[in-house]
């Protein structure tokens, strides 16, 4: 990652009256990070921290078992929301592979630590690597090396667009955000731009509000955020090319559009129109340039070039190297979704579990996704979704991401009451597992006190029950599916917890459908 230590570091935004601070975010003052770092996370040794952020802290470690330097991206403030997006980080990227974006390897729990590890990059945010020397707090010498440039802001688009392509949005473009590998000296074909930090990442058309969104807080660094996103409006690509634009405005100029303005002042100007052209303050700015900056700086997200637009722009091709899960096209499985419908309409009477075997590629993730899709535009279902990763080591890997769909459908639901009467009898036991859930108001007021402790086979048992309780209220007053991806890499606590809540006395009646590639068994679901 970034060699400055302080690279990654997020203030509070600024008073009105004060010029804005690059690195304000508008998610709150952040507190201070824990003063002593640890020596060792499980099997890799810390060598040293290299940034701190408002959702954890960076360090360079030693893989020990393998022989390799890596980035590690621990957590140094655990909350449930918090913990969502930290999960979600790791989920969202890492199935993607591209030459520009940051490639992440494993995530672990280690005790009270969570953390996942990802390739170490040396190199300087994109503003250094830029511009001429600092000319004073907010400001640069501009870029006057426009080949460099060029080449900089293309291996910057071709990452962009290759995020959106896998369905994904970042959020938080901004310089500190974007690394310039090679040395100053390098030649352009030398360099490699690499886009990091995906805390706040969004995948395209799924609601914010888990803890604390769902007040409406707006996330985001507000110097480099497009105006519908300060807004609170729903964003899409276009926010993300609006922030390209912004760097691209730093560089040509030296320093960032509408930084002169107070917070609030510049919130406004944002949305009123657009910053004075690179060149009225620049005048050798390229004139193709200073218009592909001026377009991607439109107040208006329609009006802005689309990612193929802006990189065939940059000089280079659309199609981009990305490498990520092969796009899965439907077509025949006639006899398999008849089956599956045939499961759940058994399914309301009591639990039903499908297997869906097969190699990998040949298209059971595609054919079960058309299911869910029919039964939620039919029946308007609750279907709760989960992938479970070899890449992964925590407690319950094969429950855990579909607790975190449950929680951020209980924490999107517009009626607490209907919420509250869904919550498990001993609802802190199943939180106790799965402290993600603690992020839905009802079920943080109902856990709020004290708990005993209790031992593993205590801890698990009840659990088991608490689980059971909370889906059968589920499916009492809506069809419920469970979908559990990639099941053959489950861990034997969630086969056991799975299996105690279908061999209760009184099951929750649910569909469960597991996909299973045939190369490898599942675990068994025992009691």
């Amino acid at each position: 990652m970034a060699s400055d230590p302080n690279e990654g570091a997020d203030d509070g935004p600024a008073p009105a009256e004060v010029p804005l601070d690059p690195t304000a975010t508008l998610h709150g003052v952040l507190a201070p990070p824990p003063a002593g770092d640890p020596d060792r996370l499980g099997r890799f040794r810390i060598e040293r921290r290299v940034g701190t952020g408002g959702m954890g802290i960076v360090y360079e470690a030693v893989d020990e078992a393998r022989g390799q330097r890596v980035a590690i991206k621990a957590m140094h403030r655990l909350g449930p929301e918090r913990l969502y997006r930290f999960k979600r980080e790791f989920r969202s990227l890492t199935q993607l592979r591209h030459p520009n974006v940051v490639a992440l390897h494993e995530l672990f729990s280690d005790g009270d630590r969570i953390f996942f590890t990802m390739e170490l990059v040396r190199g300087q945010e994109l503003v250094r690597a830029l511009c001429g020397p600092r000319l004073g707090e907010r400001r640069h010498a501009p870029c006057r090396d426009f080949v460099r440039l060029r080449e900089v802001m293309r291996q910057l688009a071709e990452g962009v667009h290759a995020i959106h392509d896998a369905g994904i949005l970042h959020r938080d473009i901004k310089p500190s955000n974007v690394l310039v590998a090679g040395d100053s000296g390098a030649s352009p074909a030398e360099v490699r731009v690499v886009l990091l930090d995906f805390g706040l990442v969004r995948e395209h058309g799924i609601e914010e509000q888990i803890g604390v969104t769902a007040d409406g807080a707006v996330l985001g660094t507000p110097l480099y955020m497009a105006p519908e996103q300060i807004a609170g409006k729903t964003v899409g690509p276009p926010a993300d090319w609006y922030a390209v634009g912004e760097l691209l405005y730093h560089a040509l100029t030296g320093i960032p559009p509408f930084a002169s303005l107070g917070l609030l002042a510049m919130l406004g100007a944002k949305q009123a129109g657009k910053p004075p052209t690179p060149s009225s303050l620049v005048p050798e700015v390229p004139a193709d340039l200073e218009a592909l900056c001026m377009a991607l700086l439109e107040p208006d997200p329609a009006a802005r070039p689309s990612g193929a637009e802006v990189v065939a722009a940059l000089g280079a091709s659309a199609d981009g190297n990305a490498h990520g899960p092969a796009t899965e096209v439907f077509y025949g499985r006639v006899h398999e979704l008849r089956a599956l419908h045939d499961a759940y309409a058994q399914a309301v009477r009591e639990p039903v579990v499908v297997m869906v075997e097969g190699a990998s590629g040949i298209g059971k993730s595609a054919l079960v996704r058309r299911f869910c899709a029919e039964i939620t535009g039919r029946d308007d279902a609750i279907v709760l979704t989960g992938r479970c990763s070899e890449r992964e080591s925590i407690p319950y890997k094969a429950l855990d991401a579909v607790m975190d769909a449950l929680a951020l459908r209980l924490g999107v639901h517009t009626d607490p009451r209907q919420v509250e009467a869904m919550l498990p009898r001993d609802v802190q036991s199943l939180a106790r597992i799965f402290p993600v859930l603690r992020g839905v108001p009802a079920i943080a007021l109902a856990t709020g006190r004290r708990e005993p402790e209790y031992d593993p086979i205590t801890a698990r048992r009840r659990a088991i029950a608490a689980l059971g309780d909370m889906l059968a209220r589920i499916a009492d007053r809506r069809r419920l599916v469970v979908h559990i991806d990639d099941f053959q890499w489950a861990d034997h606590d969630s086969a056991v917890l799975l299996g105690g809540v279908l061999r209760q006395l009184d099951p929750p009646a649910l569909l469960l459908v597991l996909g299973v590639r045939v190369s490898r068994s599942p675990p068994r679901m025992a009691a």
